[in-house]
Order: structure tokens, then sequence, then C-alpha cells
């Protein structure tokens, strides 16, 4: 049975307003950035880089605006160009946290998993309250399965913000993977007091309860899981498992049927 993080996660910065280090920037400039953010958050990638390309025209030593540049190219799939521009915004501002985060979530993708966190760990000595870049280094730890790191860096996030589902579900994953399962089961019920349509942490959930054979408790947050998010392959097995072993021959083999 497989752990499920968030589907869906803000893992890297746009920065819509700034300051290069300590120079003065153009106004036209930060107007640029500024509409080319809007234009990036809402997907729309050509506009966004031509304002991002205007805004450079007026300061080209802009490391936000190269920032936001390399999340186009991120957005386009293109991760050696966006590493090239996350690199650039480094050199201009050494110590820009979020430059550093977005260049970690790269080397991720592109499978350099020390790279990454590396990445990750210099933008929390810049800022150890970026819970962004901390919370993507909880979960590299995840998933290579350095729990005891992972656990303590989550913790430190709920520390940050106590009210991110988010992170109560990522606590709770790395706390079943390391075989807490009261701990696990604690913050993922804290997940779903904060957000109760997190499909994750039912799903996350009704593993706990599957591992302790309280197979009806599993089934029904496996039913909950699915029925929030319809298509969640791995819920709908573990659905039908679930009410195998608890010997509900007719629940199994209408979860099965299900559309």
């Amino acid at each position: 049975m497989r752990l499920h993080l968030t589907a869906i996660a803000i893992l890297f910065t746009l920065i819509a307003a700034g300051c290069a280090g300590t120079r003065a920037v153009h106004r036209a400039a930060e107007e640029h950035n500024r509409r080319g953010a809007e234009y990036l958050s809402t997907g729309a990638l050509d506009e966004a880089e031509t304002r991002f390309r205007l805004a450079l025209e007026y300061a080209p030593d802009f490391p936000e605006v190269l920032n936001n540049l390399g999340l186009v190219a991120m957005a386009r799939g293109q991760l050696d160009e966006a590493a090239s521009l996350f690199r650039k915004a480094l050199r201009r501002r050494a110590d820009f946290s979020q430059a550093q985060n977005n260049l970690g979530r790269v080397k991720q993708l592109l499978g350099d998993v020390a790279g990454a966190e590396a990445r990750f760990r210099r933008a929390l000595e810049v800022d150890p309250a970026f819970w962004e870049a901390r919370r993507n280094l909880g979960r590299l730890l995840i998933a290579r399965r350095a729990l005891d790191e992972a656990i303590a860096e989550l913790r430190k996030l709920q520390a940050i913000d106590p009210g991110s589902a988010a992170a109560c579900l990522d606590l709770g994953v790395a706390l079943l993977l390391a075989d807490q399962p009261e701990a696990a089961a604690a913050s993922l019920e804290r997940a779903l007091q904060l957000d109760p349509g997190l499909a994750e942490a039912h799903y996350n959930l009704g593993l706990v309860w599957f591992r302790q054979a309280r197979f009806d408790a599993a089934a029904e947050a496996f039913a909950t899981a699915l029925a929030l998010r319809p298509g969640f392959a791995e819920a709908r097995h573990n659905l039908i498992a679930a009410r195998r072993a608890a010997s509900d021959v007719r629940g199994a083999r209408s979860a099965q049927a299900a559309p």
C-alpha cells in the first residue's frame, strides 16, 4: 500500500515585488515585474515572459525578475534554462533564498537529490522561516527515507505554521513510514481538522487503521478519499482490500464495480 503526500503543492516561489539588494530599481522594472507575476500566477506564460523581459531592459541585474523568468522556463519544462536563470539570480544576490529554493526544485526534477537538498538547506540558512523550502526539504527527506531528519524538519514546519494542514499531512506520512502509527494518526487527524477535504490525509489515515486491523475504519477512510478525489486508484484498491479483510464481500464487490 502506497503512502501519499499532497498531490498539488506550492513548492516554488514567485516574486511579485522586491529590490535588487540595496540598489535602487527603476520604477518601470518593478511595475513590469509585478504585472508579469500576475500573468504567471494565472498560467499566461507568454504574457508573463514579455513583462519580465521588459523589466530586464530597465534593470538587467534585477534578481527577482531573473527568478521569475526561471519559473516561466520551469513551467514550460525547460529545466536547464530554468536552472541557468536561477543561478544568474543568485550571482546577482547571493542571499536570495527564493532562487535557492527554486534551483533546488529544478535539481530535484532532474534527479540530483543531493544537489536539491543542498539548495533547500542553503535557502533555510538565509531564512529559517521559509515555509516552501522547509517543506521541500522535509518531503525530499521522506523520499530518501531519512525519516528521523524528515520528522524533525516537518515538526519545525508545524511550529512555523500551526494552521497548515499540508504540514500535518506530511508529518503524518513520515511518522507512518517510521512505524509510529499512533503519532501518525494524531497528525493526520489534525490535518483533517484543518482541512476536511484533504483526500490524501483520509487515505493515509486509512493505512494507519488497516495496519492496526481496524478494517471498517480503514474502509471508511479510503471511501472518503475516493469520494473527494474520484479516480484515486490506490484508494479504490485499498477500499476493496479493507472490505475483504472485514469480511464484507458485498461491499468489496460494490467498490470493485463502481465506475
